[in-house]
């Protein structure tokens, strides 16, 4: 089983202290429900998991392994097994929504992380 994980996660944009201390850790089928006012640091958090950002403090990492010391791996890792994005019409779109929110991975939320 894979383990996603953020461990004492600290993000600073310009002279502000987004968010603090902040961790999780999420395996395979789990889902994170990032929850919070505007400006609280949702997308940053999304950033600094996906790898696009640098924390000040604290790792992201992938069974162990910082999502930063090797981005190439960590984008394939987030993309293998899926199928490749169909260019549908809005109706196929919303067909799979449904289908997703209806799969029980998807109704299993792990952790709820307010920001």
């Amino acid at each position: 089983m894979s383990l996603f994980e953020g461990r004492g996660l600290v993000c600073v944009r310009g002279e502000r202290v987004v968010f603090d201390g902040v961790d999780f850790a999420l395996g395979d089928g789990d889902a994170l429900l990032l929850v919070g006012p505007n400006g609280s640091g949702k997308s940053t958090l999304l950033r600094l998991m996906a790898g696009l950002l640098r924390p000040v403090a604290g790792a992201v990492l992938w069974d162990g392994d910082a999502i930063l010391e090797d981005r190439r791996s960590h984008g394939g890792r987030r993309h293998r097994g899926r199928e490749p994005r169909r260019r549908e019409g809005g109706a196929a779109r919303r067909r799979d929504a449904a289908a997703m929110a209806a799969s029980p991975a998807s109704s299993r939320v792990m952790g709820k992380i307010p920001v």
